[in-house]
C-alpha cells in the first residue's frame, strides 16, 4: 500500500485547500538504514539530493525552485532524513514532514543536534507526527525529545512547528496516507 499523496493533493487543490505542488517520490533502497542517517552515507545521499535530484527536478518540471517553495517529507527513518535536510540545508528547504520519525533509535540521537545548536534562526517550519501502536509507541520518546529541543531552541506550536499524534496508528504505509493531509495543509495550505 502507498501512501495515496497524488490522490489527497489532488483532492484538496480540487477543494481549495491546498496551493498546487509537485510531488516526488524516491525509492528507497535496502541500505536506507544508513542513508537516512547523520552518518558519511547519509551526508552523501543529502548531497545527492540537494546537489543533483533538487536541480534536475528544477530544469525538467515548471517548479517554484526557492528554499520557500521546497519542502521534504518522509516517515520512519525518512523522517529523521527529512529532518536532517532541513536542519543541514535551510538554504534549500523551509520546510520538512516528519511522520512517525525515527530521531532517537538505537545510537541515533537527533534531538542532540538541536539541543547543541547555537546558531541563527534557520527559518524553517517542521511538521511531526506519529502514532501510538507497535514501533510508533517505541518511537514515542524520540518525537517528545525532539518536540522539547526544538521549543527550548524558539520553535512555536502552531507556528514554525506542529505535532500530531494519534494514538490508534500503527507505523505502516495505510497510517500514513490516512493522515498525510495533515503535514501537506500544514506546509501548503491555503
Amino acid at each position: 500500500m502507498d501512501w495515496g499523496i497524488d490522490e489527497t493533493a489532488d483532492r484538496l487543490i480540487r477543494e481549495g485547500k491546498l496551493q498546487e505542488i509537485l510531488v516526488v517520490g524516491i525509492y528507497n533502497t535496502v541500505d536506507r538504514g544508513r542513508e537516512y542517517s547523520d552518518t558519511p552515507q547519509g551526508h552523501a545521499y543529502m548531497q545527492f539530493m540537494v546537489e543533483k535530484l533538487k536541480p534536475f527536478i528544477d530544469k525538467e518540471y515548471r517548479t517554484l525552485p526557492d528554499r520557500e517553495n521546497t519542502a521534504v517529507m518522509g516517515s520512519s527513518a525518512g523522517g529523521l532524513i527529512s529532518f536532517l535536510l532541513i536542519w543541514n540545508y535551510p538554504q534549500v528547504f523551509s520546510q520538512a514532514a516528519c511522520l512517525s520519525p525515527a530521531f532517537v533509535y538505537r545510537d541515533i540521537n537527533a534531538p542532540a543536534l538541536v539541543e547543541n545548536y547555537t546558531g541563527a534562526n534557520k527559518g524553517i517550519r517542521i511538521y511531526i507526527d506519529d502514532g501510538g501502536v507497535g514501533l510508533d509507541a517505541q518511537l514515542q520518546p524520540g518525537c517528545d525529545a525532539m518536540l522539547r529541543a526544538l521549543q527550548a531552541n524558539g520553535f512555536t506550536m502552531g507556528k514554525n512547528l506542529e505535532w500530531y499524534r494519534d494514538p490508534e496508528a500503527e507505523h505502516n504505509e495505510r497510517a500514513w496516507s490516512k493522515r498525510v493531509w495533515r503535514p501537506l495543509l500544514f506546509m501548503y495550505g491555503k
